[in-house]
């Protein structure tokens, strides 16, 4: 297993499953690709992480890594500082999810670890390591900074934060194209690197491209 999928360090971080119906991932889907236009984009950054993590979890399986490349091949190349049509990973998904959730726990699992592995190569990128640095060990700092970074991958969609407590908030996310599962290995992954454990995440999806995520520490 591509070493991006393992924890830095020995996680306390606990998820709470979303309430996704793990057979309902291919509505959720089709629905997602029936929403997303053409001018909501995402950086080549996360394009080129998200295909790497991909490639890593489908070793072995040729057939469906030659159709992950054919929805790739869209594009001659992908530069980090560009923008790509979101639409593409969610075609990836529409042909790879299956296979990669039979071999790696199911739908939901599989997408927690993509969005893991994109997290942590963004955080390792100018930018990213700018955000660590503001933030510190600092958790509030952090989640405060957290919509604004993520705007700079995602070029669409409305992020809010609303604050429970000292060590509590709800990230919201409206008109948010990638499945929830993603979105909180995403947040996991962003705990994982600034080193702050004891974390509880609790993702609710509202509507197709609406959720908020809970989330606490200690």
């Amino acid at each position: 297993m591509d070493p991006g999928f393992a924890p830095p360090f020995e996680s306390e971080v606990r998820l709470i499953a979303s309430p996704l119906v793990e057979a309902g991932w291919v509505p959720d889907l089709s629905r997602r690709l029936e929403l997303v236009p053409s001018s909501h984009t995402t950086r080549g950054l996360f394009v080129r992480s998200f295909q790497a993590a991909v490639l890593a979890l489908g070793e072995g399986d040729a057939d469906v890594l030659e159709r992950c490349r054919q929805v790739w091949a869209q594009h001659d190349t992908y530069v980090d500082s560009f923008q790509y049509p979101s639409r593409l990973q969610l075609e990836v998904l529409s042909v790879a999810l299956e296979p990669l959730a039979a071999r790696h726990g199911g739908p939901a699992q599989v997408l927690r670890m993509l969005g893991r592995r994109c997290v942590r190569d963004f955080l390792a990128s100018h930018v990213g390591r700018a955000l660590l640095v503001a933030a510190g060990s600092d958790a509030r700092r952090l989640m405060n900074h957290a919509p604004e970074a993520y705007r700079i991958a995602v070029n669409a969609g409305v992020h809010s934060l609303r604050w429970l407590g000292t060590n509590r908030c709800v990230w919201s996310m409206h008109r948010d194209f990638m499945p929830m599962p993603f979105q909180e290995g995403v947040i996991l992954g962003l705990f994982e690197e600034a080193r702050i454990l004891g974390v509880t995440v609790y993702g609710r999806q509202l509507d197709t491209l609406e959720g908020e995520y809970d989330i606490s520490w200690r």
